[in-house]
């Protein structure tokens, strides 16, 4: 249903500059959009942003002259001019480019002398993920204080921090290297390190250089083999922002992202070791952008520390990575800030107006001279439009005989703004095939809405499932979610749109031919979706019940666990919230189990990191960090204080439930900042054999695996912390 036209006369009196009052009528009410498997009242074809595959500039120049006229037809002027800048590298010849179901912890034995022990908490078996703390066995590997940090973890009643090795000496500059994340790969290490190169340019006819900093993502490569002295061997860097990575074999893959123009230019993104520098060609898709970011992958081998491949993509932002062994997805946004395109523009007017204005006034415009400019003749529409509704206003009769033209041009406006709202609410997906290193582009999809994280996409025998969740405004507000199924050319074979209508998706897992989908906005419907015919998924069951989960986790086929908040009928969020869902009745999910930490306030890594999630089913071990309120104490009528308990929870688990086996403390604080985490804050739980490992950002500490009766507490190097409160002066209300 349409909210009605509330009349000509009452809209002048209100709004008379008259003459744009009629470009503007789209602030209308959509009442219906369907759900199931309704699709959306829109054309059928528009599935994704039109794009003529993949291009490839022949030079810089080509790419900057790109930008320059998209820029100027995005915005219709040009206030910041892409200039060119003198000694800009020709781009080189870029390298020739030639799933399984996801674990979240493998037990690996090695030979005789390795302990079992666990491994990070991936998507995809056999594709390794970056984490701030990882092990091979005998030796735990971790960054603390902005180093490397080796701990000898053979004796785990006496672990000893066997090395520090800085990534920077300079530890007051936020300009410095600064580590993220690692990978361990039998006796090396790589270290992700976000750092700031300058660089100096000069803006058109000024004689003063301009400095500036561009971000860099670098690969630190050390042979640890002497774990008392590991050894820096190479770097690998690449221009932009670190994204993300992946670890397959001895190869390493990884992102970085920085915006396409620096100011002075194009920022030619580049890729260099301690003996090379590459150029990389850069591709593109010709789809519309208000910006561009430059997306580069590189891959290189841990072992030789050769660079195997470069890739420099053109692409939105919001860069989502998903990986199996045989195939890399990299997932952009559009980046159109500007709305629609020229969504209330000559074009929108044309379309859509002028055919439904009254015939004597269409006619006056259409007779317009064909060689006016664009704003001349918008000028004289002004005028013609003008006299019109001040003759409405002044005429009632007149008004009332044209009450249901401009009643329609009401819907169609609200019908065109949806669609194009819909066009350009969609998210871009590229893929890659994998051989050795090297990456060769295979297709690149769009499909509407946007990602919540990587496990809204999931590859399954040569198909790619997609969760997303549409978040437009025309008038009102439109949420809705969808599941699509796209071919091995991420062609659209199945979908299911307009799911859980005015809810997002807070968490969605796909496993087999299922997804299991959460989606919240006062309740948490979980929703079992059957994907086994791809070409017409559908829902199979859905549970409702307070608060939601953020996190879900395969226990097996028929229970699913997941990590979020509590919270009531009315959508007050609580403490953390474990669950166990029982999905073997897939027409009615229930509940099997659920374990409350904390009250509201309290918070979880999990909840933003799955990386902090350890589960072992053969062991029937899980551990939860918690960072857990203890106490709210009112210091006024809308402040308090909170007193925290910063530790691990551990479970055992079961087809039956959860059992509480015991706590691990870090530390406890006292404080004003809801939400507030500090350096007792556990992010990590790891097993090696029969020794469970908490770590924060103080200390590590060793427990007995089935007692927890603590056996050793190593501190780890720490900046010196601060006051926050005094440092800021502002309570929290």
């Amino acid at each position: 249903m349409i909210k009605k036209h509330n009349g000509i006369k009452k809209t002048l009196l209100l709004a008379i500059p008259l003459l744009v009052v009629i470009i503007a009528l789209s602030a209308c009410t959509l009442q219906d959009l369907g759900n199931g498997n309704n699709n959306y009242q829109e054309d059928p074809e528009l599935i994704g942003l039109p794009n003529d595959g993949l291009q490839k500039f022949a030079s810089i120049a080509e790419a900057q002259a790109y930008l320059q006229a998209k820029q100027l037809e995005e915005s219709g002027s040009f206030s910041s001019p892409l200039m060119s800048r003198g000694g800009m590298m020709e781009t080189a010849a870029l390298m020739d480019a030639q799933s399984s179901l996801g674990k979240s912890v493998t037990v690996t034995m090695g030979g005789s002398t390795t302990p079992a022990y666990s491994e990070t908490n991936v998507q995809v078996s056999g594709v390794d993920e970056p984490d701030i703390i990882k092990t091979d066995g005998n030796y735990l590997y971790t960054i603390a204080n902005n180093k490397l940090v080796i701990v000898d973890a053979t004796t785990p009643q006496e672990p000893e921090l066997v090395s520090e090795t800085p990534i920077s000496e300079d530890t007051t500059n936020w300009r410095s290297p600064r580590a993220t994340e690692l990978f361990v790969n039998g006796d090396y290490v790589v270290v992700f390190v976000s750092s700031y190169e300058q660089t100096v340019s000069f803006s058109k006819y000024d004689i003063y250089p301009q400095e500036s900093y561009r971000q860099m993502t670098i690969a630190y490569i050390f042979d640890a083999s002497e774990k008392s002295d590991p050894q820096l061997v190479q770097k690998v860097s690449a221009t932009g922002n670190f994204q993300d990575a992946r670890m397959i074999g001895d190869t390493v893959y990884f992102i970085a992202q920085e915006y396409s123009w620096n100011g002075n230019g194009i920022a030619e993104p580049f890729v260099s070791t301690d003996v090379m520098r590459i150029a990389p060609a850069i591709y593109y898709f010709d789809s519309p952008e208000t910006n561009y970011n430059f997306a580069t992958i590189v891959s290189f081998a841990i072992a030789s520390q050769e660079v195997i491949d470069v890739e420099t993509l053109m692409v939105g932002y919001d860069t989502t990575l998903m990986m199996t062994e045989n195939n890399l997805y990299l997932a952009t946004r559009p980046n159109n800030w500007w709305g629609w395109r020229q969504g209330y523009g000559e074009e929108r007017f044309n379309e859509v107006i002028l055919p439904r204005l009254p015939a004597e006034l269409k006619t006056q415009i259409n007779q317009l001279d064909a060689d006016l400019t664009e704003d001349e003749r918008w000028q004289e529409i002004s005028l013609l439009l003008g006299a019109f509704f001040e003759k409405a206003a002044t005429d009632d009769s007149f008004a009332q005989v044209y009450e249901e033209v401009f009643g329609d041009i009401e819907e169609a406006l609200l019908a065109y703004d949806t669609e194009q709202a819909l066009a350009y609410d969609q998210t871009q997906i590229h893929k890659f095939g994998l051989a050795n290193g090297k990456l060769s582009y295979a297709a690149t999809g769009s499909v509407p809405g946007s990602l919540l994280n990587q496990f809204s996409l999931d590859e399954y025998e040569g198909n790619l499932r997609v969760a997303t969740t549409i978040n437009i405004w025309v008038g009102e507000r439109i949420v809705t979610n969808n599941v699509f199924v796209l071919d091995e050319d991420l062609n659209l074979v199945g979908d299911l749109r307009n799911l859980a209508r005015d809810q997002s998706i807070f968490a969605a897992r796909f496993l087999g031919d299922r997804l299991y989908l959460v989606t919240f906005e006062r309740t948490d419907p979980l929703f079992v979706i059957d994907l086994s015919d791809a070409t017409n998924p559908n829902v199979l069951g859905e549970l409702h019940m307070p608060g939601f989960s953020s996190y879900l986790h395969p226990y097996d086929e028929n229970l699913i666990i997941g990590v979020g908040r509590d919270g009531d009928e009315e959508g007050r969020l609580g403490g953390i919230k474990l669950a166990l869902y029982d999905v073997s009745d897939v027409a009615n999910p229930v509940e099997k189990d659920v374990v409350v930490i904390g009250d509201q306030g309290s918070s979880s890594p999990v909840l933003d990191d799955h990386h902090a999630f350890l589960f072992d089913k053969e062991k029937n071990l899980l551990v939860l960090p918690v960072a857990k309120v203890t106490a709210k104490i009112a210091q006024g009528q809308y402040a308090y204080r909170y007193t925290m308990w910063h530790g691990a929870y551990v479970f055992d688990v079961d087809e039956t439930g959860f059992t509480q086996k015991g706590t691990i403390q870090h530390g406890s604080s006292s404080t004003s900042y809801y939400y507030w985490r500090d350096s007792a804050t556990v992010l990590r739980g790891l097993y090696i054999d029969d020794v469970l490992y908490t770590l924060s950002t103080k200390y590590l500490k060793a427990n007995d695996l089935e007692t927890l009766e603590p056996l050793a507490s190593l501190s780890l190097p720490q900046v010196e912390e601060f006051d926050r409160e005094e440092f800021v002066g502002l309570p929290v209300y």
